[in-house]
């Protein structure tokens, strides 16, 4: 079964690789960052759907709510594997906690999922205005030094 994992791991990549192909063919003559027409490098794959696609009515807004519900997605995950963690890992392991019932262990988890949106939510909103890297090291708290190593190689 690992190696189903490989093989989706891998199409990704390819797509990926894909849709930055595409995208430089497309942009090699004009750099839209470097000409000023989008603010940063990030948003290039928007512009280009928005340049490409706009002429079509609801592509666009087809694409952000794909974006959307792709990043609501890894929230809600993320926030429900560390509930789980905290639920099964620890509080259950917790010698003094007697064996709970099937609805005690319910409402604990709907606690700690609303505790985890709380942490997420307390996330500076300013970092929305930085890079994808910086957002990401303030949301989940990634060693400073790395991140500033990172961004020396920022174009």
């Amino acid at each position: 079964v690992a190696w189903l994992g490989y093989i989706f791991t891998l199409m990704t990549l390819l797509l990926s690789s894909l849709v930055a192909l595409i995208l430089y063919a497309k942009y090699s003559q004009c750099d839209p960052f470097r000409a000023k027409i989008i603010k940063k490098p990030d948003q290039i794959y928007p512009f280009f759907v928005i340049q490409t696609f706009g002429r079509y009515p609801g592509f666009t807004g087809l694409f952000i709510g794909s974006i959307l519900s792709a990043s609501l997605s890894t929230v809600s995950s993320g926030i429900n594997s560390i509930t789980t963690v905290i639920l099964e890992d620890i509080y259950k392991r917790i010698s003094i906690f007697p064996s709970i019932s099937g609805e005690k262990e319910a409402l604990i988890s709907k606690i700690l999922y609303l505790l985890g949106i709380l942490v997420f939510g307390s996330n500076d909103p300013k970092s929305i205005d930085k890079s994808l890297l910086c957002t990401w090291k303030d949301a989940f708290g990634c060693d400073k030094k790395l991140i500033d190593e990172g961004e020396k190689y920022k174009y």
